[in-house]
């Protein structure tokens, strides 16, 4: 049996790719706002349903949506 895990996107101008995973909720918000604080020119996504509009989305260490 595997164990779940969250996917975490950065999302630029060249496109997209994984950038990390996280074991939970709390971890992945964590990662993807501090991620997102030290490049601020990119757009770091916590996917909890891929390809959703409602997906929590941090910028310049902000969450901007989500």
């Amino acid at each position: 049996m595997s164990k779940a895990f969250i996917l975490i996107m950065i999302y630029g101008g060249w496109g997209s790719e994984l950038y990390s995973t996280a074991d939970n909720l709390e971890e992945a918000l964590s990662k993807a706002q501090k991620a997102s604080a030290a490049d601020a020119n990119n757009e770091y996504c916590v996917e909890l349903e891929p390809g959703g509009f409602d997906n929590p989305l941090f910028k310049g260490g902000a969450r901007i949506s989500g």
